[in-house]
């Protein structure tokens, strides 16, 4: 280990690398670097929530391309995509985990009438199909998708430099861009947000520290660990 605290690399979209970097900092005084490895590209027209008594979100990225209804309940995958679909005037719930939690939730709540789950083109847990096989009427709708971003030279050149990486993963397409870009390298550290966002590593030299649950909360907690650890090394 050496005397410079470990870099923290966000490669999540810049607006949600945004606000997990301001949440860490808050926290730690630490050194992050953002450099997204998948941007957003909104697909078709906002969401139309006329005729639906429920809305669904597994992530806040699909807030902003829905079109609110004020009072319109929202069911949303976890708290941080709850804030956003609050911040819109929906009404929202949060399962405070994954596709599992959330289907649980909604399953749990047995609500009257139809839902729309707005997403993304790449999703994972069959949300829709569930509640409907479940008696829960769910539609579905594309309204953005995923798209791989390089890292650029300068970003290239301060991870180059930073001789412990830090690198919070909170999907496996992330997690998969992010092997990609940068490949196997001493001093890495992946903080995976789950078992699958941890696999495309499993086979590399990093090391992997999985978070205890598939939430933001989680995911700092974890980092902050890993930040200790790295703390201790070198006392």
């Amino acid at each position: 280990m050496t005397d410079r605290t470990p870099l923290v690399l966000i490669t999540r979209p810049r607006d949600a690398s945004e606000r997990f970097g301001q949440s860490l900092t808050r926290k730690r005084q630490v050194e992050t670097l953002i450099a997204p490895v998948i941007g957003i590209e909104p697909v078709g027209e906002p969401a139309d929530t006329t005729g639906y008594d429920g809305v669904i979100f597994t992530s806040a990225q699909a807030v902003p391309r829905t079109n609110a209804r004020p009072g319109l309940i929202a069911y949303c995958v976890g708290a941080a995509t709850a804030s956003a679909a609050r911040n819109a005037r929906f009404i929202a719930q949060s399962a405070d985990g994954a596709a599992d939690e959330l289907v649980h939730l909604i399953k749990a709540e047995q609500p009257i009438g139809k839902l729309l789950h707005v997403r993304g083109a790449d999703t994972v847990g069959d949300v829709a199909a569930r509640l409907d096989k479940a008696g829960v009427p769910t539609d579905e709708v594309v309204v953005y998708r995923q798209v791989d971003l390089p890292i650029s030279p300068t970003d290239r050149a301060v991870i180059a430099d930073a001789p412990e990486i830090i690198a919070p993963v909170f999907s496996a397409r992330s997690a998969r861009r992010l092997a990609a870009e940068l490949g196997v390298r001493s001093g890495l550290r992946i903080v995976a947000i789950s078992p699958a966002a941890a696999k495309p590593w499993k086979d590399d030299a990093a090391e992997v520290i999985t978070a205890d649950a598939p939430t933001i909360k989680a995911m700092l907690d974890a980092v902050l660990r890993a930040l200790d650890s790295d703390s201790h090394c070198r006392a």
